[in-house]
Formats: C-alpha cells, sequence, structure tokens
C-alpha cells in the first residue's frame, strides 16, 4: 500500500462534516502531541469536535483517536476506545502512535479503519496483525510543533485565571471554564521553575520519568520529570497550547537536556538544544529515534 501522511490525509478529509476527535487523557507529553495535532486540523481546515465518551455513539461519524503510545500492553485507553467504536463507526483512525502487542483487536479491524504507525516496528506490526485495516507512517505529531509560536506566546496569568473562573463559573459557562488552566498547578509550578533557577546552577538538565515506563534503576538527584510537572490535560486546544508553551520555555532555559521522555527530547531537539536521549521501558524511544530523530536531529546522542 502506498505511504500517505497525516497531513495529506487529513486536508483529504471532507469540510462539511464534523470530526469527532478523543485525544490521550495524559501528561505533558500528550498535551505536545495533542497541539501538534490541533495545528493539522486547522491547517486542514476541519471542523473538529472533542467527543464525550459517555453518551457517545459513533455510527456514520469519523472518529479520530490521538497520537502516542497508549495502544499497548499497559494502557487501557485507547484498546477500550478501539473495542467500542471500530465497528459503528463510518471511519476510524488511530493518529501517529506506537502499537505492542493487541493482536487479538488488530485482527478485527476492517477497511474503515485508518491507523498510522510513528515508526517502523509499530508500522511492520501493523501490517502483519491489521490486515484488515488502512496502514501508514508518519511521524510523531509533536514534530509539526513550530518552537517559535509556543516560545513567543503570552500565557494568561495567575491572576487572570482565577477572575475569569469565578465569572465564568458564575455565569455557568463550563466550556470556557475548562479552556483556563488548574490555579493550584500553576502556581506550583511557578515555585518549581523559581526553586529551580535559584538553586540549581547548570545549564545541564536530567528530565527522567519515573512511572512504569522508566527503565533507569537510579534517576539523577537533581532530576524532574516535566511530563508530570507540567500535566495540565489534554481536554482541550488551549490546555494543549499552554502546556506546550510553559514546557517549552522552561526547557529552553537549558544548552542540554538529558532525558528518556519522548517528547521532552522532541521539544528540546526542535529547539535546537544537545539532547543525551535514552530508552523507556520498552521499544517506544530507541524507534522514534531511529525513524525521526538521528537523521535530521544530529544534535540528539542516543545514550544505551
Amino acid at each position: 500500500m502506498e505511504n500517505l501522511k497525516v497531513s495529506e490525509f487529513l486536508a483529504a478529509l471532507p469540510k462539511d462534516e464534523v470530526i469527532y476527535y478523543r485525544a490521550n487523557p495524559g501528561n505533558a507529553g500528550d498535551a505536545l502531541i495533542a497541539a501538534g495535532a490541533f495545528i493539522l486540523f486547522r491547517q486542514a481546515g476541519l471542523n473538529v469536535k472533542i467527543l464525550d465518551l459517555k453518551d457517545f455513539d459513533a455510527s456514520g461519524k469519523i472518529v479520530v483517536y490521538a497520537g502516542g503510545g497508549n495502544l499497548v500492553g499497559i494502557y487501557p485507553e485507547a484498546r477500550e476506545f478501539f473495542e467500542r467504536f471500530h465497528e459503528t463507526a463510518k471511519m476510524l483512525i488511530l493518529l501517529p502512535h506506537t502499537v505492542a502487542g493487541n493482536e487479538i483487536l488488530l485482527d478485527k479491524l476492517g477497511e474503515n479503519v485508518i491507523l498510522f504507525a510513528r515508526e517502523k516496528v509499530t508500522h511492520e506490526h501493523l501490517i502483519k496483525h491489521a490486515s484488515g485495516a488502512k496502514v501508514y507512517l508518519d511521524k510523531d505529531l509533536a514534530f509539526n510543533i513550530q518552537p517559535s509560536d509556543f516560545l513567543n506566546r503570552k500565557n494568561i496569568g495567575l491572576i487572570s485565571v482565577l477572575v475569569r473562573k469565578i465569572f465564568y463559573r458564575l455565569q455557568g459557562k463550563s466550556e470556557s471554564f475548562s479552556r483556563l488552566p488548574q490555579p493550584a498547578l500553576m502556581l506550583k509550578n511557578t515555585w518549581f521553575e523559581l526553586k529551580f533557577k535559584l538553586l540549581r546552577n547548570t545549564d545541564v538538565g536530567n528530565f527522567f520519568r519515573e512511572d512504569v515506563e522508566r527503565a533507569l534503576k537510579v534517576v539523577p538527584d537533581d532530576n524532574a520529570d516535566l511530563s508530570v510537572i507540567y500535566e495540565y490535560g489534554t481536554r482541550n486546544d488551549a490546555i494543549t497550547d499552554y502546556t506546550t508553551s510553559r514546557l517549552m520555555k522552561f526547557i529552553s532555559r537549558f544548552s542540554k537536556v538529558r532525558t528518556d521522555r519522548l517528547h521532552v527530547c522532541i521539544a528540546a531537539a526542535l529547539m535546537g538544544k544537545k539532547v543525551e536521549f535514552f530508552p523507556n521501558s520498552y521499544f517506544k524511544c530507541r524507534a522514534v529515534y531511529e525513524f525521526s530523530l538521528r537523521d535530521d536531529y544530529k544534535n540528539v546522542e542516543w545514550k544505551d
């Protein structure tokens, strides 16, 4: 099957039809992915609506599931989503993803399902096990981000957020309320950034994960797991743009970044930082590095 880029695929979707989108309910890395997705949606001129899982009926609809690394054995969300909707949706699209296992589910998928892999290990897995679906290969969506758009972005301040949240709640404007970041997390992040600036006199940032995908036995003493620290959610484009901007502005302080977080690596690579990139607990980081980073981003060094 001839390959197709995500941007080309999305541009060919109907402009007069609602496209229902579901983001990964994840950390700051998922927010960068979603920010990249919203960029492509806007470029394609699509009418995108964030779907509500509680009472959503996919019958006759075009449904898009976010890019990322959720369709692997340790996470349930993407698997449950595809189990629920693959038979009824007119078109069910998986944006560039890492996929492992799930052979029984993949074997069920029909020609209404379009799967984008974000690296070659996943692509080969999908070709082998999802023979009824259409399978393509393209880069992680975070590569669609232009750093200057987010580094130059003027983010809303804490006082303004507090005032607006009170106003929107009193007015019953729940959608507007949901487009504002959480004040408590904003304050926590401001304190974190201040402490980091005052107490850590170094231009090398150690940003390793401390969760189930951790591969390092011991993380550095000055480690900060940025994807968790800046976890504002992925519920809409305002939140993902805010998260992306705030995360990238923090990373921009450093000349060198050491990490096993894929999207911390991508953000730093896009800004031209020197990056030492380490493996996570399975093949994801290595596979994305080999497909998207090794040849085009010489500032990134793989560390076994």
